[in-house]
């Protein structure tokens, strides 16, 4: 049979065994530098410029301000690709970033705090403000991962991960508002109705009313996770959802706790522990790190 086009990469099939389907498109085995289109076409991907030299990572935004670290320091790239310095001396471990209205909060295990006004601030607790209470309030702990999610701030140290009170995300109650999973979290990922959760082990989705349902036996890999509308992959799903790289696969995390492998029979690809992820107008692109 005659090939007509061309399906996207299968590095998973015996390739002496692949062949076109009933309508004479066929698997790539191998793919460099190329792009396949929704009409099967393959093209040659489009080149890039160089706009900053300097060595860096941690690249971060979610529609408003982008931020990145470079020589251990956290700068804002502005829409010029200049930048503008916002903290130095946080060393250089991977930056992990929320954003809660007009505030991006952020932590590295070593360092915390939030911008505001194009202005690094220290993210501690301040003078409690409601009923009399015994509870205790800290200082949010210093974690290596943040999200903002049902009006709480949620900080991964290790194995544990904290919310802050309600609206409150100065606010940290260390024995009251505590989840502990079986290894270091890799993962906090935010979706419409729900928040996924992955340690060394396994992934899980937390919903709304705090169940707890596993929805995976492999880890994510920490920091490839991006978002999106679930319409993007799935024409049956709506809402806000993550697509999140794991060991196994690229998955997509969408309410509900709908987790959808989309690459396990087709892809495979070196084992990483780190990486991170873009959607560009519906291209995953996503960097493994050794």
């Amino acid at each position: 049979m005659k090939v007509k086009g061309f399906s996207g990469l299968n590095t998973v099939a015996d390739s002496s065994r692949l062949g076109p389907d009933k309508y004479g498109i066929i698997p790539l085995t191998e793919a460099v530098n190329v792009e396949v289109d929704q009409y099967n076409r393959v093209s040659r991907r489009r080149g890039y410029v160089q706009k900053r030299a300097e060595a860096s990572h941690s690249l971060w935004s979610d529609g408003g301000p982008c931020y990145f670290v470079s020589g251990g320091a956290l700068f804002e790239l502005l829409p010029d690709f200049s930048r503008r310095g916002i903290r130095s001396g946080i060393g250089d471990n991977p930056v992990s970033f929320a954003q809660a209205g007009d505030k991006v909060f952020y932590c590295n295990g070593e360092y915390k705090g939030y911008v505001h006004d194009g202005q690094s601030k220290p993210w501690a607790v301040s003078a409690f403000v409601g009923p009399e209470t015994d509870r205790t309030f800290d200082d949010p702990p210093i974690g290596h991962l943040c999200a903002y999610f049902a009006g709480m701030m949620w900080v991964a140290r290790e194995d544990e991960i904290f919310r802050s009170e309600p609206f409150a995300l100065g606010w940290f109650d260390l024995f009251g508002r505590r989840l502990r999973e079986k290894g270091r979290i890799r993962l906090l990922a935010p979706v419409k109705d729900g928040i996924y959760i992955g340690d060394e082990f396994s992934i899980y989705f937390y919903g709304l009313e705090r169940e707890r349902t596993k929805v995976a036996d492999y880890p994510a890999i920490e920091g490839a996770v991006t978002f999106c509308d679930a319409s993007a992959v799935s024409d049956k799903m709506s809402g806000r959802s993550a697509i999140i790289t794991t060991t196994n696969g690229i998955c997509l995390a969408a309410p509900g706790g709908a987790f959808i492998n989309l690459t396990e029979d087709t892809l495979t690809y070196p084992p990483a522990l780190s990486g991170s992820s873009v959607l560009n107008k519906n291209r995953l692109i996503t960097l493994l790190h050794d």
